[in-house]
């Protein structure tokens, strides 16, 4: 019988016995469920079949979009899933369709795809182009300590960033011996932000910097994903000021909060007031349409590019606007 950790578990049983895919088991833990990016110096791998038929003869990777898996990713094939580390590879070959949970990785014309009885491995080796995170570089190269310079060149050559001189995302440069990564996008700048607030160290290794620039990697890649379906046309979203119920109260006994004032989300931009005494605020949901939602609210952090998850109680629904 599956568990869950019991945190999960109530709500698991009374909102989301019918969803699909479920957040539970051995892997419950990787990437895609917590902030923390993928280290390239330990490559995500994950299992692969050959199906050779007459007018298909391709790699099915046990890893999709929900993974981060982009087209153009390459991927070194192991024959053999119980000591890839011990073996020699049989190849690299580079997704051409990315499904939700499967990609699609073909051979090339001319080659015989390899005796894989059982399941093999394709350990990630470069990401896709959409993956690559492009950044205008803003220093003197001659100053760049070994290990910066190393780390640098290594997170291009494994497709981590791009060195650019127009539509970066990012501008790196040397302060005081620290590697500093500017913000350029507009939107962040007119809040107030314009640099994140951690840098690479002088004493950081060559792990070091190419982790820093794979998380800035996935942060970017996962923040300007989109979407086209459209249940989006029906949903509004809006961020209200609070105001305590005195006869209303919650399932276990709290008292009910509902919105008052007008909506303070504009243009994708919340106008927030800071009271002396603090104020409490929601952000509220409204489904218009045919189409059941199962929302799940996580936000991105520019000041240490963490992905986090916003909490909302699903044990008291009523209470929420759906």
């Amino acid at each position: 019988m599956r568990t869950l950790p019991s945190a999960l578990e109530t709500v698991f049983i009374y909102f989301f016995s019918s969803q699909n895919p479920q957040v539970e088991g051995v892997h419950r833990e990787r990437i895609i469920f917590h902030t923390k990016a993928a280290h390239h110096g330990n490559r995500p791998y994950y299992s692969v079949r050959f199906k050779s038929q007459a007018a298909e003869r391709v790699f099915i990777l046990d890893a999709g979009s929900v993974h981060g898996i982009t087209k153009g990713s390459q991927f070194t094939i192991y024959k053999n899933e119980g000591l890839f580390l011990e073996s020699s590879p049989w190849g690299v070959l580079t997704v051409s369709n990315v499904m939700s949970s499967t990609s699609i990785l073909p051979l090339p014309k001319g080659t015989s795809g390899p005796d894989l009885v059982n399941a093999g491995i394709a350990v990630l080796y470069a990401g896709g182009a959409d993956q690559t995170l492009r950044i205008l570089a803003s220093y003197d190269t001659q100053k760049l300590s070994t290990a910066f310079h190393m780390g640098i060149q290594q997170s291009q050559d494994q497709g981590i960033i791009s060195l650019v001189d127009k539509n970066a995302v990012l501008k790196m440069r040397l302060e005081n011996g620290h590697l500093l990564f500017d913000i350029l996008d507009p939107s962040v700048n007119a809040c107030g932000m314009d640099r994140v607030y951690y840098s690479v160290k002088p004493t950081d290794t060559v792990d070091d910097v190419v982790r820093i620039l794979s998380a800035g990697s996935h942060f970017f890649w996962h923040l300007k994903r989109g979407h086209n379906h459209g249940i989006i046309d029906y949903i509004s979203v809006e961020f209200v000021e609070l105001e305590k119920s005195e006869d209303e109260f919650d399932t276990i006994g709290n008292h009910s909060f509902f919105s008052s004032g007008e909506n303070l989300l504009r243009d994708g931009v919340i106008d927030l007031y800071v009271y002396p005494d603090p104020k409490p605020y929601g952000l509220k949901l409204t489904n218009n349409s045919d189409w059941d939602l199962f929302p799940f609210a996580f936000y991105f952090d520019h000041s240490d590019w963490s992905i986090g998850v916003f909490v909302v109680d699903f044990l008291n629904l009523p209470n929420l606007s759906f």
